[in-house]
C-alpha cells in the first residue's frame, strides 16, 4: 500500500504535521467546518458577542504597519496547536475568528487548530487589506 498524507501543510513547518499512515482506515477526518466572514461581518460579530476574539496571525513587522483596534496579536511563527488555548487564554468552543494580510495563513491556522479539537473557527477573508479598505477601525501607533 502507499501513504497517504492525511493533511498537507505548506510553508507551516512550525505547526506540527500529521503523520502518514499505511492504512486508510487509520484516517481521522476533521468535521469541524471553518467558516469565512468578510471583515465588515467580523467586526459587528465582535462588537456584539463579548466572548467572540478575533486573533491576529501575522508577523510582528506587518502589525507593525497596521492593526485592528480589535483583537489579539499571536504570530503564526509562535502558534503550537497543542498548547493555543493556554498560550491565548480561549477555550475550544469560543467563537475565534483568525485573521492575517489577506486570508491564507489564517486559513492554516484555523485547519490546524481543527485537528486539536476546536469547532467554532472562522477564517476572516481579506484580512488587513480588506479592513483597511472598509475603513474599519485601527490601533493608532
Amino acid at each position: 500500500m502507499s501513504k497517504i498524507d492525511t493533511v498537507r501543510y505548506t510553508s507551516t513547518d512550525h505547526i506540527k504535521k500529521p503523520k502518514c499512515v499505511q492504512d486508510p482506515s487509520e484516517i481521522t477526518l476533521v468535521t469541524t467546518k471553518i467558516k469565512t466572514a468578510t471583515v465588515s461581518e467580523t467586526y459587528q460579530v465582535l462588537q456584539a458577542n463579548k466572548h467572540a476574539i478575533m486573533i491576529d496571525v501575522r508577523e510582528q513587522s506587518e502589525i507593525d504597519e497596521a492593526a485592528p483596534a480589535v483583537g489579539v496579536f499571536f504570530p503564526m511563527s509562535k502558534i503550537n496547536p497543542e498548547t493555543f488555548a493556554s498560550e491565548c487564554n480561549v477555550k475550544k468552543d469560543q467563537p475565534i475568528f483568525l485573521f492575517c494580510r489577506s486570508g491564507g495563513r489564517s486559513m492554516r491556522v484555523a485547519e490546524a487548530l481543527a485537528t486539536q479539537g476546536y469547532t467554532d473557527l472562522t477564517n476572516v477573508t481579506g484580512g488587513i487589506l480588506a479592513w483597511q479598505a472598509e475603513g474599519l477601525p485601527l490601533k493608532h501607533r
